[in-house]
């Protein structure tokens, strides 16, 4: 048995179509987080403004309305979020840094791009004095899991 990459994470699921919602919404469930789904623009507004959200994973195109008031609201929280879409073009430069993956994808690929949202402004500290034989951090997240390799002198 594995360990849930999501435990303890809030999400909030913004996507218009059904199926897709509820399918990313049991796939989340699955890996142990809470899913709040949302199908507008309005409705997510609403909910990022009185939710304690860990993540977003936000569809690029809201029926006829774009998604960016969506990503506003998100960023004025300090929330981290995710492009799910079907739209092979990357969003607005302005959310550049935001991971961004293109519908359909395998569920490590969406589990790893929330898991990499969610730790990208975090910062280890380390202090060298205290670890005199660590050279190198090696960090990288490969199929949807984030992994810590710590390189010391001859052990």
């Amino acid at each position: 048995m594995h360990a849930l990459a999501l435990t303890h994470e809030r999400l909030l699921v913004v996507e218009d179509e059904p199926l897709i919602a509820m399918d990313l919404g049991v796939l989340l469930e699955k890996e142990g987080a809470t899913v709040l789904p949302v199908s507008n623009v309005s409705r997510a507004i609403r909910l990022i403004e009185t939710s304690a959200l860990s993540a977003g994973v936000v569809d690029i195109q809201l029926g006829g309305d774009d998604a960016e008031p969506v990503c506003d609201a998100l960023a004025r929280r300090g929330v981290p979020f995710v492009f799910y879409t079907g739209r092979a073009d990357a969003p607005w430069g302005r959310w550049a840094e935001a991971p961004f993956v293109v519908k359909p994808a395998r569920s490590a690929v969406i589990v790893g791009a929330i898991k990499y949202a969610i730790s990208a402004d975090k910062q280890d500290v380390l202090s060298f004095s205290d670890h005199p034989k660590l050279i190198t951090i090696d960090q990288r997240i490969a199929d949807g899991e984030e992994r810590i390799v710590l390189h010391q002198g001859d052990h």
